[in-house]
């Protein structure tokens, strides 16, 4: 069977690891934030890079307030550029987005939210 390559730079260089739970009979099972680290910061001498990506289904309201059940992605910052897509409008992500926020200051007045 002939396949069409993948739409991706170098795609002949793209591997997928995931969590394979089979003894619990649980498939696909995404790789917690730690693990993500640890396995990109252990396979530097081994990969060019690496880059995280976690799919699912939920609803989403529409205008007039019908749920609507949608795909989405959640992706590391350097999925995109990772991926060769280019940036269609406005910037692309940051590395320094995907870092945890600092703990808040302790004692005195919470610091204003701004929306």
């Amino acid at each position: 069977m002939l396949l069409d390559p993948l739409p991706y730079k170098v795609a002949d260089r793209l591997v997928v690891a995931c969590s394979d739970l089979r003894q619990r009979n649980v498939k696909d099972f995404p790789l917690s934030d730690a693990d993500f680290l640890d396995l990109r910061n252990g396979a530097k001498s081994t990969f060019e890079d690496f880059a995280a990506v976690n799919t699912g289904r939920g609803p989403v309201p529409q205008a007039d307030g019908t749920p609507e059940q949608v795909r989405f992605a959640r992706v590391s910052t350097n999925f995109f550029r990772l991926m060769g897509a280019p940036t269609a409008f406005g910037r692309d992500f940051e590395d320094a987005g995907g870092l945890p926020q600092p703990p808040p200051p302790q004692g005195g007045a919470a610091p204003a939210r701004l929306f």
